[in-house]
């Protein structure tokens, strides 16, 4: 039964106004709907994107933007110089990018496969690089070493790092003295490719520079860590 807004007396259901008030009855169903004040809500039905998606999507996007720059490096040389020269030295390197590149995309939880297949990739750009030259010159005696080289001193230091329980300027100490090594033993190598016999020339100033800092470093954390706030002792 319908009331009146006015006094709350019930009326019957065809009476127009109040009979005590003369208020005029508002029926519910004769009353126009409020006007919204917000759009109504539209649901998105589409699928969010995982993390899968994404690396697959950033996957695709590498891919694309590769072949574009191998295509454009290739038919410029082609269109030049009517055979392919110079564009292998851009191609093989687009090619390495790409290969490291899906590597960390899809491999991030195996670090050592990582590893490898940069290591493989590097030597085949390399490899690639010295055949456009005219030939397996310098790859064997100069690149092959330098790549082992590298790797042995990264998986040392990886290895040192991994069981130091307080980091801090021990971390800037073997970063250092990795640095030093491998400056030593490319230098070594270069020397040896080039003279025939094993010297040091130029890597012996690293040592003489990366050394002692690597020294203090070593110093400043382990002899000082327990005794003094090295943020006080340095105003930091």
């Amino acid at each position: 039964m319908p009331y009146c807004s006015r006094c709350g007396v019930e009326v019957d259901g065809g009476v127009e106004s109040c009979p005590l008030c003369d208020t005029p009855i508002q029926r519910i169903a004769d009353a126009e709907p409020a006007e919204k004040r917000y759009p109504d809500f539209e649901s998105d039905d589409k699928p969010r994107m995982n993390a899968r998606m994404r690396r697959k999507l950033v996957w695709e996007v590498i891919s694309i933007l590769g072949a574009i720059a191998i295509a454009v490096v290739m038919g410029s040389d082609l269109h030049v110089h009517a055979s392919v020269g110079w564009s292998i030295y851009p191609t093989a390197a687009v090619i390495l990018a790409w290969i490291v590149s899906t590597l960390v995309l899809y491999a991030r939880r195996w670090p050592w496969l990582i590893a490898a297949g940069t290591l493989f990739a590097s030597a085949g750009f390399l490899a690639a690089v010295d055949a456009a030259s005219g030939g397996l010159e310098w790859f064997f005696g100069l690149s092959v070493p330098l790549l082992i080289l590298l790797v042995v001193i990264a998986a040392l230091l990886v290895l040192v790092i991994s069981r130091v329980r307080f980091g801090g300027l021990n971390l800037v100490a073997f970063v250092s003295l990795a640095v030093a090594l491998f400056c030593t033993g490319t230098d070594a190598v270069i020397e040896r490719y080039l003279t025939g016999r094993v010297g040091l020339s130029w890597s012996i100033v690293v040592l003489q520079a990366l050394v002692p800092f690597a020294g203090v470093m070593l110093f400043l954390h382990y002899r000082l860590r327990n005794r003094f706030d090295l943020k006080r002792l340095f105003h930091l």
